[in-house]
């Protein structure tokens, strides 16, 4: 489900995450893929506006959603 967000998007996730991050989001969202596409499209929207902070690890990826994931 992740990984079909972010190509409907034209986007691959190792652009926006580190592989460590994406399977933390994948952990978080406990299978609620709502939840899930709305992180995705947080970061999409981040990463188009400022690029130089991606692929974002675990601790960049805590401060976009503000949440502790771990």
């Amino acid at each position: 489900i992740i990984e079909n967000a972010f190509s409907k998007k034209h986007h691959h996730s190792d652009q926006i995450l580190t592989p460590e991050a994406l399977s933390c989001i994948a952990e978080f969202v406990s299978g609620d893929a709502r939840q899930a596409l709305n992180i995705i499209e947080d970061l999409i929207e981040e990463h188009q506006i400022n690029k130089d902070v991606f692929p974002v690890s675990i601790s960049g990826l805590q401060e976009l959603i503000n949440k502790p994931l771990i």
